[in-house]
């Protein structure tokens, strides 16, 4: 079973960001975007796992100790790609985001899932594959990127699955914020 540890969004907010992806896909040559119904934060990323390991995998989430909090999207980014590079939303520097990723990397390690080891780089996936046609276009709408507050009180544990041919995200966990 594929799986990964996510922030998922309200609808507003999901709003907003697809948004920001209409904007991308204005100054595209190409790219592959994420549905509106897929968009969150990927907290750690656990890939296939074992059906008698979503239970771990769930105690690990489960226990996570940390308050409701605020995060901020900040700025565009990308990672770049030689067929085409992934462009993304980037957060400010939150520390008890940091903390439950901490936590979370502390608690699966414990139980031997793999986690890549690599530095945490918050952000959310918008596009993937894209190939920028206006970098004036894209350097004016950085400049006045509008900054979006994401008020956060529960983390989840997901599946993701091909259902009728599109990529679809369930939850299996949901582990309240204190």
């Amino acid at each position: 079973m594929r799986t990964f540890i996510a922030i998922n969004f309200h609808h507003d907010v999901k709003d907003r960001l697809f948004n920001i992806e209409r904007s991308l896909k204005s100054m595209a040559e190409r790219g592959r975007f994420t549905s509106k119904d897929n968009l969150h934060l990927t907290l750690i990323f656990l890939g296939e796992i074992a059906e008698d390991r979503v239970k771990l995998a769930q105690l690990c989430v489960k226990n996570i100790s940390a308050p409701k909090f605020d995060m901020v999207v900040n700025r565009l980014g990308k990672f770049r790609r030689p067929d085409g590079d992934i462009y993304w939303a980037g957060l400010e520097t939150n520390p008890v985001l940091n903390s439950i990723y901490s936590q979370l990397y502390s608690n699966l390690s414990s139980y031997d899932f793999y986690i890549k080891d690599s530095e945490y780089v918050p952000h959310l996936t918008l596009a993937r594959d894209y190939v920028l046609k206006d970098k004036e276009a894209m350097e004016r709408y950085k400049e006045n990127f509008e900054k979006i507050s994401i008020h956060v009180e529960s983390i989840h544990l997901m599946k993701s699955e091909i259902i009728d041919r599109k990529l679809t995200y369930t939850v299996l966990y949901t582990k309240e914020l204190d």
